[in-house]
């Protein structure tokens, strides 16, 4: 169609360019008898040049049109072939990873009971094997360690209606545990080192539990017209792990830096000092 209508415009162009080389307008006539037969020919030949450029362009056009629409068709079945491979090639990746992830658990589980213990994969924790003497296998569950969390035990959360607010994280960690039975006592320390009790009170509810590694926040506010160095968290107590089979013990120093906004877990030099003021104020 594009070929044909190219060699229609030459051929009209040519016959046109013929036509002009005769007299195409009358002089000695007016009106529509101004032109003669030739200048008419010549005139309608132009048009007709025109009419078939414009159909040329909507050729081309509807022709461009019909090549994109055949290499998208061409791309999208290009993709949907190389998506098909790909996601064959991450199923076999996955599998392979599966198989090695089996290997690499029943290698651990090995190790683990060479020295005592197995993997409990359900409740993701470590539990301890004993055997009696009647060689018949007991399970225990590692103990649960409560203390304030490691990353932020405590934290500065505003400073408001001049109140200082902090958050006492209290993390239980390797296994879950309840019946908590633990007191809070708030110490400052001032620059010269000296130590001041603030008050004291319960950490927790007896009735609340905490999962395994998982924190419960408590909610602590001084005022902050109170000056000090450190803001000290000593925590004494009992808790019970989830079965209330056992009880625990906990005796931690934690304590907040003012001027460097820090967390930190009091080392045991620190913690001994602590100790003997609690005693000695007979807070214990």
């Amino acid at each position: 169609m594009g070929v044909v209508l190219i060699i229609g415009i030459l051929l009209f162009v040519a016959i046109s360019s013929l036509i002009s080389t005769g007299n195409i307008i009358n002089k000695e006539k007016k009106g529509f008898k101004y032109l003669t037969l030739r200048g008419y020919a010549m005139i309608g030949l132009n048009l007709l040049i025109i009419v078939i450029s414009v159909l040329q362009y909507y050729s081309n056009e509807r022709e461009i049109h019909r090549k994109d629409l055949e290499n998208s068709k061409n791309q999208d079945l290009r993709d949907s072939f190389l998506k098909a491979k790909y996601d064959s090639s991450l199923l076999n990746i996955k599998n392979e990873f599966d198989k090695s992830n089996t290997k690499t658990i029943l290698t651990i589980s090995e190790v683990l009971g060479k020295y005592g213990f197995s993997l409990d994969s359900t409740n993701k924790t470590l539990v301890r094997l004993i055997r009696d003497s009647s060689k018949t296998k007991i399970i225990e569950q590692v103990a649960p360690v409560l203390r304030l969390r490691n990353e932020d035990g405590i934290s500065l959360v505003n400073h408001a209606n001049n109140k200082l607010e902090f958050k006492l994280n209290v993390c239980s960690y390797d296994a879950s545990s309840t019946d908590y039975q633990c007191i809070y006592y708030v110490i400052k320390e001032d620059s010269l080192e000296n130590l001041l009790f603030l008050g004291r009170d319960w950490l927790l509810s007896k009735d609340l539990s905490i999962n395994v590694n998982q924190s419960i926040s408590v909610d602590l506010s001084i005022p902050d017209s109170i000056m000090f160095k450190r803001l000290i968290i000593a925590i004494r107590g009992t808790y019970k792990n989830m079965e209330k089979t056992k009880t625990y013990n906990i005796n931690t120093v934690d304590y907040y830096e003012k001027e460097t906004k820090l967390y930190m877990q009091a080392l045991p030099k620190f913690k001994e000092r602590l100790d003997i003021f609690i005693q000695g104020m007979y807070l214990k």
